[in-house]
């Protein structure tokens, strides 16, 4: 039955993204953030990270905003449940992220939150307050 569940939910935006207008500046941001979540998703999956007890899904918004949330896979042991370490390891991997992103001379604001909200392969949402 699908519900919402409680998991890490990361937001960050890329500030003067309005004024970008250039596609190979727009594009190069694209390419930071999916490359890096599809790297940590590719590990994730395969069989040697089967002790690996969070999945992750990012969303863009625009182009220029993204979501990160962090929750434990299904079926994972309540012992394993750590929401300490489950924060660290959201940002941990945001901060890797964020670390290229002002390399590449982008400023940044976000948020980090934890609570109810639902996501699959289409998008999300969160309880109403």
């Amino acid at each position: 039955m699908k519900q919402y569940e409680n998991m890490v939910v990361i937001f960050l935006d890329i500030l003067g993204s309005k004024e970008m207008s250039s596609f190979e500046e727009k594009y190069k941001i694209h390419r930071i953030f999916h490359e890096s979540v599809k790297t940590s998703q590719d590990l994730q999956d395969t069989e040697e990270k089967d002790h690996v007890a969070y999945t992750r899904k990012l969303f863009s918004f625009s182009d220029c905003a993204y979501f990160f949330f962090y929750k434990y896979k299904p079926n994972i042991d309540e012992s394993r449940k750590d929401i300490n370490k489950l924060f660290q390891v959201a940002l941990f991997n945001t901060s890797l992220m964020t670390l290229r992103l002002l390399n590449e001379g982008y400023l940044i604001r976000g948020g980090v939150t934890y609570g109810s909200a639902y996501f699959d392969e289409l998008s999300f949402f969160r309880p109403s307050s």
